[in-house]
């Protein structure tokens, strides 16, 4: 008898692990948009006019276009539960920062598809990304277009 007592509690612990497995795929994770700007400010004046506020709501407008493109694909694909965010910043910094915030499983980013020489002289944020977040990068690049 003292056999089957053993063979119960693995069963049951084994039973236990399955439970707590299934509660872990159950929690649902959040779907986050989240688009950036940054502008360096001209050390220059222009003949004494403050250009910033001029600047901050073009981009403002850029971002919210942005936006409300993300909410119609997120609506024609059928996700409800997406989180639009814009953040001021370097792309780079944002989009790690971001990853570490909340958690990240995966960070989805753009390709310009910009030559060697162009993303050395320009850095990119796709590649800083893939050697910094600490989470799976997936960079998609724009379609080629057929003539």
């Amino acid at each position: 008898m003292g056999g089957n007592g053993g063979e119960e509690k693995k069963k049951e612990e084994e039973t236990e692990r399955k439970r707590s497995r299934k509660k872990k795929k159950k929690k649902k994770k959040e779907k986050r948009w989240l688009s950036w700007w940054q502008w360096e400010w001209p050390t220059i004046e222009a003949r004494g006019v403050d250009i910033r506020p001029y600047v901050e709501s073009d981009l403002k407008r850029a971002a919210a276009k942005v936006i409300d493109k993300a909410k119609e694909l997120c609506a024609a694909n059928s996700v409800s539960d997406a989180i639009f965010e814009v953040v001021e910043g370097d792309a780079r910094n944002v989009l790690c920062d971001a990853v570490e915030k909340f958690s990240a499983d995966v960070l989805v980013v753009g390709s310009h598809g910009y030559g060697a020489i162009k993303r050395v002289v320009l850095g990119s944020v796709s590649d800083y990304c893939a050697h910094h977040a600490d989470c799976t990068v997936m960079i998609v690049k724009k379609p080629k277009h057929k003539h």
